[in-house]
């Protein structure tokens, strides 16, 4: 609801928090807090820092740490891997349809939209589909 609030969701996440609003009066409730408050964050004036932020310094890693950090996820990589494949899992499948949204055409989260959207719209007696 943050995000909402910031015009930060796409329509798609939009419309699905939109339509559980409608139908949850405890979201409903905290939403109009959640409005409020962001009302007033806004409203309120920027105070001055008495003193300037400082930043801890950043720890320094050894090349050696990282070394070890790959080949200990190399060898983690290969045991998942050998036994995945000894439980009989299909390596053929083809994910190429597990894309980021962003990755999609400006209109993929409208095709996605349609058929929730046709399922969540009132029918003539005034409930959902």
């Amino acid at each position: 609801m943050s995000l909402d609030a910031d015009g930060e969701l796409s329509p798609f996440e939009h419309a699905l928090l939109s339509n559980h609003v409608r139908r949850c009066g405890e979201c409903a409730a905290f939403r109009l807090d959640v409005d409020g408050m962001t009302s007033q964050l806004r409203a309120a004036p920027l105070e001055r820092l008495t003193k300037p932020i400082e930043l801890p310094a950043r720890r320094h890693v050894s090349f050696r740490g990282l070394q070890l950090a790959a080949s200990a996820a190399a060898v983690l990589a290969i045991a998942f891997g050998s036994t995945m494949g000894a439980i009989g899992v299909d390596t053929s499948i083809k994910v190429a349809h597990i894309r980021s949204a962003y990755l999609e055409s400006p209109n993929y989260e409208l095709r996605l939209m349609r058929p929730v959207a046709a399922n969540l719209l009132p029918n003539s007696s005034g409930r959902a589909i």
